[in-house]
């Protein structure tokens, strides 16, 4: 892709890419055309093609991974509002009480990672004693049937 050399968030810079993006995938045979942008070019993006659906129909506008994580953290978050996550991870320690609401919307990429990678292995290693301390029931529970039947 050639450089473009005009700001990203006007249209039509915006545009421009676009067609240089569908050329490509024509020169290549493709039917379908798929450009990655961030959240605020992504936004305009999305209301060019709506304008002209007609230039546009096979092109498909995603966000970068940056973004989907930020999205996918803040579904994580609504997920677990109500529940208690966040007094947990402010009385651990994890989070600052200032930081959580921010933690818990996506807004705060790296601390929101780090909060819930310890929150699965804290919940991990619970789910793992649970495991185990099952396993030794079943265990004593098989021990005293054989006992039992022994003594009968």
């Amino acid at each position: 892709m050639p450089t473009i050399i005009a700001t990203i968030t006007e249209n039509s810079t915006i545009q421009e890419i676009i067609q240089i993006s569908q050329n490509a995938t024509n020169e290549v045979g493709q039917e379908v055309t798929f450009i990655t942008f961030d959240l605020a070019v992504a936004k305009k993006a999305y209301n060019i093609l709506w304008q002209r659906s007609d230039l546009y129909q096979n092109v498909f506008i995603h966000l970068g991974a940056f973004h989907t994580t930020l999205s996918y953290l803040s579904a994580l978050g609504k997920l677990t509002k109500g529940s208690g996550f966040d007094d947990i991870v402010v009385e651990a320690g994890i989070c600052a009480s200032g930081s959580i609401e921010a933690v818990l919307k996506g807004k705060h990429h790296n601390r929101a990672i780090r909060v819930h990678c310890v929150m699965l292995e804290a919940l991990e290693r619970l789910l793992f004693f649970s495991f185990e301390q099952n396993k030794r029931m079943t265990k004593l529970i098989k021990e005293a049937r054989d006992a039992s039947e022994e003594m009968n």
